[in-house]
C-alpha cells in the first residue's frame, strides 16, 4: 500500500504516513519552512505493483489528452469533430473518461493490478497526472 511522507528541501523528514496524515503535516509545516527559506513537499512511496498501475494511468492520460488537443489542430474550429473535442478537455471530462477507461481495462484483462489498487489511489494518481498535464483542478 502506497505511504505518503515529507521532504524538507529533499530531505526525507517523515515516511510511512497515511496521504491525509501527509497533508496534515504538510499544511502545519508551510509557514515556517517558508518563513525561514526552506522548500516543504510531500511525497508518494509506491510498490513494485502501484508504480505500474501509475505507468498505466500516465498512458492513458497522455493518450486521451494527446489525441484530443491533435483533433483542435487537425480539424476546423467550427466542425463537430473540433467542437466534441474542446467539449471534453476539461479536469471532469478527463476525469470520467479516464477513470472508466482504466477500469474496463482492468475487467477485461485479467493480469491486470488496477483491480488491487483502490478507488482512491486510483483517483489521486489519475488527478497528479491531469495536473502535470494542466488539466487539474
Amino acid at each position: 500500500m502506497a505511504t505518503y511522507g515529507i521532504k524538507l528541501d529533499g530531505i526525507k523528514v517523515f515516511e510511512n504516513m497515511t496521504k491525509a496524515e501527509a497533508s496534515e503535516m504538510l499544511e502545519k509545516m508551510k509557514p515556517g519552512a517558508q518563513a525561514t527559506g526552506y522548500n516543504v513537499t510531500m511525497f508518494i512511496s509506491m510498490n513494485t505493483r502501484e508504480k505500474e498501475i501509475d505507468r498505466l494511468i500516465q498512458e492513458a492520460v497522455s493518450e486521451w489528452i494527446g489525441g484530443l488537443e491533435n483533433t483542435l489542430m487537425d480539424f476546423p474550429e467550427d466542425s463537430e469533430d473540433y467542437k466534441d473535442a474542446k467539449k471534453l478537455l476539461n479536469h471532469d471530462s478527463l476525469f470520467d473518461i479516464i477513470y472508466r477507461d482504466i477500469m474496463e481495462e482492468s475487467r477485461s484483462n485479467k493480469a491486470s493490478h488496477i483491480r488491487f489498487a483502490g478507488k482512491e489511489f486510483i483517483a489521486d494518481r489519475i488527478e497528479k497526472a491531469l495536473k502535470k498535464d494542466g488539466y487539474g483542478k
